[in-house]
């Protein structure tokens, strides 16, 4: 059954009859390529489709029955309308979801027993208003559906360019999953693939024991996508619930195998050179903290140990993560062997290569970088690389420790391809900024040790200020001033550009103005740049050749310039309150105090506008993180993957503690009974490696 059931699950979009290759690659843009991915799409809001009149909600979207009386041929086409009590057609191909077996269409007694009901009472009287003449003719006296957002004016109700159906459908309230969407795409689009997805979704043995109460996992996709009641507090639903169960289940035994794997093996001793460290540490030039020292500490002494380390290293932006994990790359090069850093970026790749460079600038160590597809053995002391490091032909002379920053960045899959890349098992330390608690942190990673950093005393709070998208020009001024002073200022954007008049929040609009205002001064940085010139942007701007740069969000983690004062977020209500944090966390890091502008857009809405007066007022990551989520509320829903706020499809650390520590349980029951669910779960949710184990 697990074959089958991930036979399923793995199955290409483009197998659906008529997605074809332009819709797979507008379906790929989003991330989804199977149907896994798009059953775990979260919906990021609802919308809801009204089948009866309630004045005190108009303007408001609604579908009703109507009978057309009277048709106004000239533009606008004027289509008067009574509305009637909806009847249902036999043989319809309107497509209903229910929760039951049985999705579509209605059974044909059902059809008949509605259709001797009352039909055609009539009711109120509609008018529908057309812009364009209407597809295909209208029959006088015959009944369509007619759906769009219904007003109330001098004429009376009027719908204008509405959607037309050639049948009446259930008069009933329907409630519709609103998707995070790129152009060319549509909800609706989604919907209806969803849709079909579900009519072959197979039967799969359940793994959660009915006594807990939740539905099978098809049903809790079922409602996430087409829920039949109001969805205001859909993730304190069981349906919810069940998924992030099945989520926080999976990682559970990932870390498990993990932990298996690492029980049993033996790692390389690692010495190091004392006189090198210590001459990197005053090249570093700033005494570590308390904390950093109490976390070096552990890890000399785990580096000193046949069995292999495996530690977490946790801190809030700007807490110093990185020259701890420097230290443990020097320790173990100058033991003789190999280190390896893999990073989320590109950018931060190259940053940590040259800060790198220049702390073993001397002693003979080689610092080699890696992001390309070379099938040569990795060579050099310490070698910094992003996913390119998860190739199956990159392999190391000598890998003794690895460091994997900013965690929450990559699955657990790809962490254990890593870390299998030695002869013997490496030495780990995993680095992370993600708020949670101290008590949800252990119980979450179990047996791992963890170290947590705490913030420089002398840090000084960056300054936050909001600013509306209209007065923009005056931070026009405020960058000239910064120019005089010679500090670097960020302007981030949400989009390199986009399909719209608008030209607030993309970054080439923003490039180009900024550019005619301080020639020569403005420098871009995106994704689609070769890297040869976001090399050079970021060499200019390092090196105070270039004053501003206008970037998305690839300088979000990890990206450091000592003389950045001044960080300008464009459209800020767009972005996820872990982003904005990091993004902040990005200027102030020297002796240069920092300040930050949050720019909110015309859209913003009252919710959005607390959450950044938070963020003002706030500049600790765990705080924000739990007033996020009041604010947001136990009952809202949020596609935290699509926020870029967490690894998660469906899990809070946060709000699911208590599911976390069932999630434990489980895991002990199903991996005590072998059962083969436990390969399905770790294969949904990327924690799997077959032969993890198997090298050296």
């Amino acid at each position: 059954m697990t074959l089958e059931a991930l036979a399923f699950f793995s199955q290409k979009l483009s197998a659906l009859k008529g997605i074809g290759t332009v819709w797979t690659e507008r379906l790929e843009s989003l991330g989804l390529k199977t149907f896994w991915d798009i059953l775990a799409y979260v919906p990021c809001g609802y919308e809801t489709c009204a089948s009866t009149i309630d004045p005190l909600n108009l303007p408001g979207l609604i579908r009703l029955g109507v009978q057309i009386k009277s048709l106004e041929d000239r533009v606008p086409y004027k289509v008067h309308c009574t509305i009637i009590v909806p009847f249902f057609k036999k043989n319809s191909d309107y497509h209903v979801l229910n929760l039951d077996e049985r999705t579509l269409p209605y059974q044909e007694e059902e059809l008949s027993q509605k259709k001797n009901q009352n039909l055609c009472k009539k009711s109120e009287q509609l008018m529908l208003v057309f812009f364009k003449k209407p597809l295909y003719p209208l029959i006088i006296n015959k009944s369509y559906t007619a759906e769009g957002v219904l007003e109330r004016s001098g004429e009376g109700y009027v719908i204008k360019h509405p959607k037309l159906f050639k049948y009446c459908v259930e008069n009933k309230r329907e409630y519709r999953a609103i998707y995070p969407l790129k152009y060319g795409i549509t909800s609706a689009f989604l919907r209806s693939v969803l849709q079909r997805i579900f009519l072959i979704y197979p039967h799969i043995k359940d793994w959660i024991p009915e006594i807990y109460g939740m539905p099978s996992q098809k049903e809790a996709f079922r409602c996430i996508h087409f829920p039949l009641e109001d969805p205001k507090n859909i993730n304190q639903s069981m349906a919810f619930k069940r998924l992030v169960l099945d989520e926080l289940l999976a990682q559970q035994l990932g870390l498990k195998e993990l932990k298996i794997g690492y029980a049993h093996r033996k790692s390389l001793v690692c010495f190091g050179n004392s006189e090198i460290l210590d001459n990197v540490l005053r090249r570093f030039n700033r005494a570590l903290t308390s904390s950093q020292c109490e976390a070096w500490s552990k890890i000399q002494q785990e580096l000193l140990e046949q069995h292999p380390m495996m530690r977490l290293l946790h801190g809030d932006v700007g807490s110093g993560k990185s020259i701890v994990a420097f230290l443990m790359l020097v320790q173990i090069a100058t033991s003789g062997h190999q280190g390896g850093i893999l990073v989320p970026t590109e950018v931060l790749a190259h940053q940590h290569a040259n800060a790198l460079k220049k702390l073993l600038e001397g002693t003979g160590l080689e610092v080699a970088l890696w992001t390309g597809s070379s099938k040569k053995r990795l060579k050099g002391d310490v070698i910094v690389g992003t996913h390119a490091l998860f190739q199956e032909h990159a392999s190391f002379d000598a890998l003794a420790g690895i460091v994997v920053d900013e965690q929450h960045k990559f699955g657990v899959l790809q962490r254990l391809d890593f870390v299998r890349k030695g002869k013997n098992l490496p030495h780990t330390l995993f680095m992370s900024a993600t708020p949670i608690p101290r008590t949800l942190e252990m119980t979450l990673w179990g047996q791992i040790s963890v170290s947590r950093l705490e913030k420089r005393s002398e840090q000084l709070p960056v300054t936050t200020y909001m600013m509306s998208w209209n007065k923009i020009s005056e931070l026009y001024l405020l960058i000239q001033r910064c120019l005089d002073r010679k500090e670097a200022v960020y302007w981030v954007c949400p989009w390199i550009e986009k399909e719209d008049e608008e030209n607030f929040g993309k970054v080439i609009f923003r490039h180009q103005d900024l550019l005619a205002h301080f020639p020569n001064q403005v420098g871009m940085l995106h994704g689609k740049l070769p890297w040869s010139e976001k090399e050079a942007v970021l060499r200019a701007f390092a090196e105070k050749e270039l004053g501003v740069l206008v970037s998305t969000t690839a300088i979000e983690v990890g990206v450091h310039v000592d003389h950045a004062s001044t960080m300008i977020i464009e459209e800020s209500q767009r972005f996820g309150l872990a982003q904005l944090h990091q993004l902040r966390g990005r200027v102030g890091r020297s002796l240069v105090k920092g300040q930050c502008f949050l720019i909110w857009g015309k859209t913003t809405s009252s919710l959005g506008f607390e959450r950044l007066k938070l963020l003002k007022r706030c500049h600790d990551g765990f705080v924000l993180a739990q007033e996020d989520l009041r604010l947001r509320g136990a009952g809202s829903l949020c596609g935290l993957r699509q926020s870029g706020n967490s690894e998660y499809y469906f899990a809070n650390l946060s709000e699911h503690q208590h599911l976390l520590e069932l999630a434990i349980q489980l895991s002990e029951t199903l991996k005590s009974q072998n059962e083969e669910s436990v390969s399905l779960l770790l294969k949904l949710f990327g924690y799997h490696h077959l032969d993890l184990w198997n090298a050296g």
